[in-house]
């Protein structure tokens, strides 16, 4: 992910030290636009992102970056509430956003397919070649679910 993030200035001054490369373990990180952002709507709540020098920065790096947000598609924005998905796995309980974000309930579908999986053959007993083939196999099965069964529920039941 080196290459990812140096392709990228603003990440690479957060995520990686001064010379670009990766960080030696124990390196602080410091996300001084993040705290303001977090200031900005802690003071003013959801204007401090949707408007004023939050909502700005972030429409002039869309358009940078050959966007077209405008500061008004921010401003119009209507913040949906959802009910969070929670699922249980090997005693934890997982909270995650609920659809039309579709990663939560993946998650949770592929943590209990390997958890059943488990059952039969546990984890440290599998070659990595048949580890890597597990994973593939429950994550192409999430997916395929994720594809025919969900949706976003303001459009489909």
């Amino acid at each position: 992910r080196l290459k990812t993030l140096q392709k990228y200035s603003a990440a690479a001054d957060v995520f990686l030290d001064k010379n670009h490369k990766n960080p030696k373990v124990g390196y602080l990180i410091k996300q001084p636009d993040l705290a303001n952002t977090l200031n900005a709507i802690a003071q003013k709540g959801l204007k401090g992102f949707y408007a004023g020098d939050v909502a700005a920065t972030l429409v002039n790096s869309v358009q940078k970056a050959g966007g077209i947000w405008q500061l008004d598609d921010l401003k119009k924005y209507n913040v949906i509430e959802r009910d969070v998905i929670e699922s249980e796995y090997q005693g934890f309980k997982l909270i995650s956003a609920p659809p039309p974000s579709s990663g939560g309930i993946a998650i949770a579908q592929m943590l209990n397919m390997l958890d059943s999986q488990a059952q039969a053959n546990p984890w440290q007993t599998l070659n990595e070649s048949d580890q890597v083939h597990l994973l593939s196999e429950v994550m192409r099965r999430a997916y395929f679910d994720r594809a025919h069964y969900l949706g976003d529920p303001d459009f489909v039941d």
